[in-house]
């Protein structure tokens, strides 16, 4: 069943949230996953560590941030290797539980996540989660995972990925005419643009990508400084400025790959003693 387009329908404090944020998202789109998608147990440690000297817990290999679930020189399909890591200062990636400082809760599973970024970056995304039957991937999904930073483990410091379950697009923000618009500001500014977006917003304009997030979301500007001041300005014209992202919404657990995971980290840890 097709579970894009559901309205009305009951919505989590966490769709609540991403919509205030993007409110772009079309009000028949459903964000908010059955809560009997994503299994429950106060035990389940969803943390793992991808080190870059050793072997990961989950994914290839490499440290990517989107991972096809094979490459050119593996071509077959693994579903556990299937992946998106995202990070909690460029996009919208959860909602801390109250138990934020324990290692298995930081981040709760199953709730709406939302990638930001140019329209290179968000096509890559939604590459990586359509089904490619003759790759031997039959469902459309990806496996999310958010980082938290750095936690002691066993006396190291080591960065954790949370997994929060098996994601599908429920909308793509990323073409044109579907973006958010970044608003005209009011008299102090900028203050009309949420302020998690605008703190994501400016994170993307200063970052590493700047040349190419910045003609994606139509700024004028070519560099940071000016990027920053440009925000402040009126937004008006055939050409204005917009935010491009993917918002997906998790579809379930992946029961097989989490075997594997758990496995890897087992072993890891009985390694490392």
């Amino acid at each position: 069943m097709n579970t894009a387009d559901i309205a009305p329908h009951p919505q989590s404090a966490e769709e609540r949230l991403v919509r205030s944020i993007f409110p772009s998202i079309p009000a028949n789109i459903n964000l908010t996953p059955s809560p009997t998608l994503v299994p429950a147990g106060a035990d389940l440690d969803r943390g793992f560590a991808r080190p870059r000297d050793g072997s990961p817990d989950m994914g290839g290999l490499r440290i990517a941030m989107v991972s096809l679930g094979y490459t050119e020189n593996d071509p077959i399909y693994r579903r556990d290797a299937n992946h998106l890591c995202m990070t909690i200062d460029m996009n919208i990636c959860s909602t801390p539980s109250e138990k934020a400082h324990r290692r298995n809760k930081i981040f709760e599973a199953g709730q709406p996540v939302v990638v930001i970024g140019r329209e290179e970056k968000c096509q890559l995304i939604i590459d990586a989660i359509v089904a490619k039957h003759r790759m031997g991937k039959t469902t459309s999904f990806i496996n999310v995972w958010v980082n938290n930073d750095s936690v002691k483990v066993k006396g190291k410091n080591r960065s954790r990925w949370f997994y929060k379950g098996m994601y599908e697009v429920a909308y793509d923000g990323s073409k044109k005419g579907k973006g958010e618009y970044l608003p005209v500001p009011s008299e102090g500014g900028a203050r009309e643009l949420h302020a998690e977006l605008l703190k994501k917003v400016l994170v993307h304009v200063k970052g590493p990508h700047s040349d190419e997030v910045l003609p994606s979301w139509d700024f004028s500007s070519r560099n940071s400084k000016g990027a920053e001041a440009e925000i402040q300005t009126e937004n008006t014209g055939e050409r204005r400025r917009h935010v491009k992202y993917v918002a997906l919404r998790c579809i379930g657990w992946d029961h097989a790959s989490w075997k594997i995971w758990t496995a890897n980290r087992e072993a890891r840890e009985e390694r490392e003693g």
